[in-house]
């Protein structure tokens, strides 16, 4: 399962509302505004060390 696809499950159970906008540059499409959900939660991290890319199709992990 890929990283963008595990947000949007955990951002439905935890019953984030979706977050319109770009926060990282390579996220697009139905999983953006989940993804920017947990970002703003604090709960994901970007991929790089300045936080622009999310990676969204690399392999989701507990360490990711």
């Amino acid at each position: 399962m890929a990283r963008a696809q595990m947000e949007a499950f955990i951002a439905r159970a935890l019953g984030l509302e979706p977050i319109a906008g770009s926060r990282f540059s390579d996220v697009t499409g139905v999983h953006e505004a989940n993804v920017n959900a947990l970002a703003e939660a604090e709960i994901t991290l970007g991929c790089d060390a300045s936080g622009t890319r999310y990676c969204p199709t690399a392999a989701a992990s507990h360490v990711a």
